[in-house]
């Protein structure tokens, strides 16, 4: 395949982004790693104090300790991240967790983990449930303001509007590229491994922007080429062609199976997927206070399930978008007790199979692994969809 050198250059970053972020921590003198649980931090704030915006997925470990703090009825992928941290899996690592205002769960922990790693440990951040309220875009510009001034105060630097306008750019531009590495393998789908995809945004989440941008320039370069030549192109057999909708993955194996099964990954609505990198920020000519510029970019992304953007605007635009995908069927993945996504998905469900598509609900727990069951039930999916 025409990725795969350039794939084993974010193999590190994606297998082991821990490890990563270590040894990048300790590469050089003063660096600082500044950990966050949602889509909608603001990274561009965090990378413009020097830090490294890193997203904590939790590692899949076996639940011991953190159950003494949390209930046992909160998503693994919570229960997780505090269970690493009480273990000492960030210890000397995080500087700083950022929580967005998000779901119950979230909101909850800030106060826990406050409470287990002192009270300058974590960072909350505020964000409106109501999109499109009026009163939304300030509150979202002053919670940046307040952010920008905790942060600096926390990691002891000065966050510049020049620094900020850098980290702007860098994430625009990442993001750009990565949406090129999603329209090729709409274009087609067996271009590019999902697991490839997969790895491109985890290092987007876990990794320098800097250090990201140049393989995933050559990436999309590679695929551009590619597509407009037709050379190295496996004719594409005829399988069928799935979205993946959900919160996060803590671990890249889901979108490897449903390959292995006989489909193809045209697209996701995923916290770690898509809506890692989607809305972009208005240029620096429409806009030129830096701190708006993010504010907009968080107001104009897809919506997740903790958001309100008005009646069926997040449904149908899901649907608008597995209807460009070209997918036929949909994949529907929530972590056991995410209530957010749970409330959701009968309204999703239903709208989908209206509309045609085959459908298959999943749920997640643990560390996310896909066991030989989950493996039977999404190949005995992939066949209905062949008939």
């Amino acid at each position: 395949m025409i990725m795969d050198g350039v794939v084993d250059k974010l193999g590190a970053i994606s297998s082991a982004p821990l490890k990563f972020a270590r040894k990048w921590k300790t590469g050089k003198k003063g660096r600082r790693v500044v950990g966050h649980l949602c889509s909608y931090s603001p990274d561009e704030i965090i990378a413009a104090a020097g830090a490294l915006p890193f997203r904590m997925l939790g590692s899949g470990m076996e639940i011991g300790r953190a159950d003494k703090h949390i209930q046992s009825y909160t998503c693994d992928v919570l229960r997780s991240i505090l269970e690493s941290d009480l273990t000492g899996e960030y210890e000397g690592l995080m500087d700083l967790v950022v929580f967005p205002h998000t779901c119950d769960s979230v909101q909850c922990l800030t106060d826990i983990w406050s409470e287990v790693s002192g009270a300058n440990s974590s960072l909350s951040m505020y964000m409106p449930v109501n999109l499109k309220s009026r009163a939304a875009p300030d509150m979202i510009e002053k919670e940046l303001k307040t952010f920008r001034q905790v942060l600096e105060a926390r990691l002891d630097t000065k966050i510049t509007d020049e620094a900020l306008d850098s980290a702007i750019e860098q994430r625009k531009e990442a993001a750009g590229l990565l949406k090129r590495i999603y329209f090729a393998k709409v274009r087609k789908p067996n271009i590019i491994p999902a697991s490839s995809v997969q790895a491109a945004v985890r290092a987007f989440l876990f990794a320098p922007w800097s250090r990201t941008i140049p393989v995933l320039r050559e990436m999309a370069g590679l695929l551009d080429e590619s597509l407009a030549q037709e050379r190295d192109i496996v004719p594409s057999e005829k399988r069928p062609l799935v979205f993946v909708l959900g919160t996060t993955l803590s671990e890249p194996g889901l979108m490897s199976a449903i390959e292995e099964t006989g489909a193809w990954v045209v697209g996701d609505d995923l916290c770690t997927g898509s809506r890692a990198f989607e809305g972009e920020p208005p240029d620096r000519i429409e806009e030129a206070d830096p701190l708006k510029r993010i504010a907009k970019r968080l107001m104009n992304k897809p919506p997740c399930p903790c958001k309100y953007s008005g009646p069926d605007n997040r449904i149908n635009g899901i649907m608008e978008r597995v209807k460009s995908a070209h997918a036929e069927g949909v994949i529907l993945v929530r972590w056991k007790f995410c209530d957010p996504l749970g409330f959701e998905l009968p309204d999703l469900s239903k709208k989908f199979k209206a509309a045609g598509y085959r459908v298959l609900e999943i749920e997640l727990s643990g560390g996310g692994e896909v066991t030989q069951a989950l493996r039977s039930r999404i190949e005995a999916f992939t066949e209905t969809m062949k008939l």
